[in-house]
């Protein structure tokens, strides 16, 4: 990570997202003579922070951020990541990345939820492909939503190999990649990592709904939470669980704790606790 001024940004006043972690900004990078390409910059600001635990967990965090992208390596359906830096004056850590047109959310809002059905179909196998490259890789991403899936309307080559992975992809059918590893882990963290209740409610895995949970199923929770996107991309709803049958799904040899789990009403203000941001 460099030390000093933006390299080669221009920064627009477009706001793309906020959360506790700070905000993203939408910028321009300066890529060699009359080329700018979109990018979307995660500013966490360590300005207000009063207590030094309080900065050294916020350094802490975004080392890790770009520690698991970087792991994630190079794939047509994972958002790369530029050359993170601090700026002195600002008192910032910037973690630019590549913008897509919209976020997955998004897009389908704006199509109403209704596409054609080949098209639909390549959306979810590159949603797919971008969580199995993940798991490959050995990052586990912890908040899979459609809102961590951004498009490239005008992408739209499709192909032989176009989908990348040996895919293919409709040519109508956006790119769409996934992004944000804020709350990934890699797997060989799981074991302590799932003491934590991390992820968007509506996404999350019945296992993760329980603090007391001990099963060591990382890449199932990714699983889960790319099942429920791909319903609500397909229907513009989320799923509903019968409380019986969400239990049969889950493994014979899950723990009592687990097995608990599946009552996913009583388990929202402890959520909601937890989780105090909006959502």
């Amino acid at each position: 990570m460099r030390v000093g001024d933006d390299p080669g940004y221009i920064w627009t006043p477009q706001r793309l997202g906020a959360g506790s972690f700070g905000t993203v900004t939408l910028a321009y990078r300066h890529e060699g003579d009359a080329v700018w390409r979109k990018t979307a910059v995660k500013r966490i600001s360590l300005r207000k922070e009063m207590r030094l635990s309080a900065v050294l967990e916020k350094v802490r965090c975004a080392g890790r951020e770009v520690a698991l992208c970087r792991r994630a390596g190079v794939s047509p359906h994972v958002v790369p990541m530029y050359e993170p830096w601090f700026d002195c004056r600002e008192g910032v850590i910037a973690l630019p990345m590549d913008a897509g047109d919209f976020s997955l959310e998004q897009y389908a809002v704006h199509c109403g939820f209704r596409f054609p059905p080949l098209v639909l179909l390549s959306m979810c196998a590159q949603c797919a492909r971008a969580v199995a490259h993940l798991h490959r890789r050995g990052v586990v991403h912890r908040d899979v939503k459609p809102d961590n899936f951004v498009v490239n309307v005008f992408d739209t080559a499709g192909g032989a190999g176009a989908g990348g992975d040996g895919g293919r992809r409709d040519a109508r059918a956006p790119l769409v990649r996934i992004l944000d590893f804020g709350l990934a882990c890699g797997v060989e963290e799981v074991g302590q990592e799932l003491k934590r209740c991390v992820g968007t409610p509506h996404y999350m895995a019945p296992e993760t709904l329980s603090h007391l949970c001990d099963c060591d199923v990382p890449a199932a929770c990714d699983v889960w939470s790319l099942g429920v996107t791909l319903f609500r991309l397909a229907t513009g709803v989320f799923p509903v669980f019968d409380q019986d049958l969400t239990a049969s799904w889950l493994p014979a040899n899950a723990s009592s704790a687990c097995l608990g789990v599946p009552h996913l009403r009583s388990p929202w203000p402890r959520v909601l606790e937890r989780c105090p941001a909006p959502w």
